[in-house]
C-alpha cells in the first residue's frame, strides 16, 4: 500500500511536467532562397535547407548558411522563456505538480526558440 501511494504521489507530482510533455530539445526550421545551401549550426547539426535543427529549449541556436556564388549568411534563433509555462511554474503553491514545475525551470524545458523558422534569402556574392 504504502508503495502505491507513493508512486501515485510521484505521477501526481510530474503531471504538469513541460519535460514530460514536450522535453527539453525543440526544433528551428531553417529554410533559404534559393533552396540547397549547407546549413551549420551552433548544435553541430549540420543539413541541407530545408531542413530542421535540434538544440536545447534554454539555448540559442546560431546558424551558418554556405551556398557556392552566395554570400555567406547567418541567422539565430534565440531561446526565451516559454510565457505558459513560466506562468505555470510561477504558482508553486503546495499543489501535486509543484515538484514537476521546479523541474522545468531547472532543465530549460520552460523555454522555446524564436523564431521557429529561420527564413533566409541569399544574396549573390560580389
Amino acid at each position: 500500500m504504502t508503495r502505491r501511494l507513493a508512486a501515485a504521489l510521484l505521477l501526481a507530482g510530474l503531471g504538469g511536467c513541460a519535460t514530460l510533455d514536450h522535453g527539453v530539445i525543440d526544433d528551428v526550421l531553417v529554410v533559404t532562397d534559393p533552396p540547397g545551401a549547407r546549413v551549420v549550426a551552433s548544435t553541430g547539426t549540420i543539413c541541407t535547407s530545408p531542413c530542421a535543427v535540434s538544440g536545447r529549449r534554454d539555448e540559442s541556436i546560431v546558424v551558418t548558411i554556405v551556398k557556392p556564388g552566395y554570400a555567406t549568411a547567418t541567422a539565430t534563433s534565440f531561446a526565451k522563456p516559454d510565457d505558459a509555462a513560466i506562468a505555470a511554474a510561477s504558482k508553486l503553491e503546495a499543489t501535486p505538480d509543484v515538484l514537476g514545475r521546479l523541474i522545468d525551470v531547472r532543465d530549460g524545458s520552460h523555454s522555446t526558440h524564436d523564431p521557429k523558422v529561420l527564413s533566409l534569402k541569399l544574396e549573390p556574392a560580389k
